[in-house]
């Protein structure tokens, strides 16, 4: 059964107008998924998408196997115009960097050494860095702060002690974390 776009969200975006604002992004955008979700964050919040429904959506194609910049626009597109809105949302995401790849990458390559080509990676790097960290330190913001929140530190410890005192493996290890998660009162749970 086709779900239609969840009660509560402004269809205030058409597929075209989804199609153009994750052009936009994905044009201008270098350094992959992380840069793009934080970019998609700042635009969906400017044209009154709830932060919370955007927060379930880097959540949730964060931890989807594949690129995080087409979970993304496919997952946003989907909530604001259904399926039209996420086939849009894909396209415009995924037409920047495949012709760019088709156009540049016979210049990049003949010109690897070049110190003004390697001088603009590295301005893009610490663009790319400005907006991880921007994003990183939303989420820790939102997580953490409120009433009982500080209670989500407790399975982030719990979890690095296991791996760095214990040896556990990883997973293993996130597995505790989120059994202790679970275990918390439901008031202090990492949604909003």
């Amino acid at each position: 059964m086709i779900k239609t776009p969840r009660e509560g969200t402004k269809k205030t975006m058409t597929p075209l107008e989804l199609f153009r604002m994750f052009f936009k992004i994905s044009a201008v955008t270098f350094g992959g998924g992380i840069a793009i979700l934080a970019m998609a964050k700042t635009e969906l919040r400017k044209r009154g998408f709830p932060e919370e429904q955007m927060a379930e959506i880097a959540a949730l194609a964060t931890s989807l196997p594949g690129p995080i910049a087409t979970s993304t626009a496919w997952l946003a597109g989907r909530e604001i115009a259904g399926f039209p809105g996420a086939f849009a949302s894909l396209a415009g995401i995924l037409l920047p960097p495949f012709s760019a790849i088709l156009l540049l990458s016979g210049f990049v390559l003949s010109h690897r050494d070049s110190a003004l080509l390697s001088a603009f990676f590295k301005g893009v790097l610490c663009a790319v860095a400005a907006l991880v960290a921007t994003l990183v330190y939303g989420e820790i913001r939102r997580t953490f702060t409120g009433k009982g929140r500080w209670l989500n530190l407790l399975p982030y410890a719990l979890v690095i002690a296991l791996i760095l005192w214990t040896g556990l493996h990883p997973l293993a290890a996130m597995a505790c974390g989120v059994g202790l998660r679970l275990l918390l009162p439901e008031g202090t749970r990492w949604s909003c």
